[in-house]
């Protein structure tokens, strides 16, 4: 049996294929290729037995279509979490997908409120599992050779962005992030200032970093991951080697908590959940003076009790990719027996 992964959401969709993958070949006789998007790709229902997608709405749609109208398994594995808006934690329509793989029983809740039919799996995040002892590839003078980092001495703080476009999101959260770029620029010379952009960014359809870091004029500001989906070095090593993590929403400060590494919440337009407790109780920014009390204190994994009460099926363990690899060979089980 053979299934195509299809990722579209860059290393959210990648971190959780690749592992899935393996676990699905090694225990499960699944094969899965992981592509990219791209246009006509409806015609691979034709050459694949399932399709597993990290969001099943806008690009994917189409090919979610073709396979379910062949009454093929189609599999939504999570990729994105949460919000600014409670009522919009997970900001996809109800799924497609004949059977979600969600992160929490959260999620299950909001599925079946907007009117999902399928079948639900909590599992937990795949790529959350790299969380858990998680030892970097790269050595930091790897990580700094391929940043063009020229001081191994100089610490970097790591300031994570995220792609809300304006006519999708509204103009507060995508002014939230022009707000985070100029304070990124702000850092001090004794920090290299690394922003980490979403993959999605093009100044046609987002706005341009680079004019808001060059306005700064800050040589010691870099912007990382600015065009495709490739990475030369992957988010949770970044965060690994960086001083600090600073972001408005993004799950890299969840990440960090648990790499032991200091996290800040950056809020000036908009409060985060991520800081006022509603999704978790991380310190709130938005000045240097703040910035340089987080970097020296030490990370409590407790500010994420709420956090993974509700969006978590339980502790990050290691486990969430081989329970999601055994729901989907269920579920294809399931349906094998039933066109038998």
């Amino acid at each position: 049996m053979k299934f195509v992964a299809v990722a579209i959401n860059g290393i959210l969709d990648l971190k959780n294929f690749y592992p899935l993958s393996i676990e699905l070949r090694t225990k499960h006789g699944i094969w899965v290729d992981v592509i990219g998007h791209k246009p006509g790709l409806e015609a691979i229902e034709r050459s694949y037995d399932g399709l597993i997608v990290g969001s099943d709405w806008n690009q994917n749609a189409p090919i979610v279509d073709a396979f379910n109208k062949s009454g093929k398994p189609t599999i939504l594995v999570q990729s994105e979490g949460m919000f600014i808006d409670e009522a919009l934690w997970y900001v996809g329509t109800t799924p497609r997908c004949l059977l979600s793989c969600v992160w929490g029983p959260e999620h299950e809740a909001i599925f079946r409120k907007r009117g999902y039919k399928g079948k639900i799996i909590v599992s937990g995040p795949p790529r959350f599992d790299t969380y858990y002892n998680f030892r970097p590839v790269m050595t930091k003078g790897d990580v700094y050779k391929t940043l063009g980092l020229a001081d191994l001495s100089k610490p970097y703080i790591l300031y994570v962005g995220q792609f809300f476009h304006i006519a999708e999101f509204g103009e507060a959260l995508y002014n939230q992030q022009v707000e985070l770029t100029k304070f990124a620029a702000q850092t001090g010379a004794s920090f290299y200032g690394i922003i980490k952009s979403h993959p999605q960014e093009t100044p046609a359809n987002f706005f341009s970093r680079e004019s808001v870091i060059e306005q700064q004029g800050q040589d010691h500001i870099k912007i990382i991951d600015q065009s495709g989906h490739s990475e030369a070095v992957e988010i949770s090593t970044l965060i690994y080697y960086s001083k600090c993590v600073v972001t408005f929403s993004s799950t890299a400060a969840i990440e960090a908590i648990h790499l032991d590494i200091p996290a800040a919440i950056y809020c000036s337009i908009l409060q985060s959940p991520l800081s006022d407790g509603r999704l978790a109780s991380l310190p709130s920014i938005s000045t240097q003076e703040e910035l340089a009390r987080v970097i020296s204190s030490i990370s409590k994994k407790d500010a994420l009790t709420e956090f993974t009460s509700r969006f978590l099926p339980g502790s990050i363990t290691g486990k969430f990719t081989s329970s999601t690899a055994q729901a989907i060979k269920d579920f294809t089980k399931q349906m094998s027996s039933k066109h038998c």
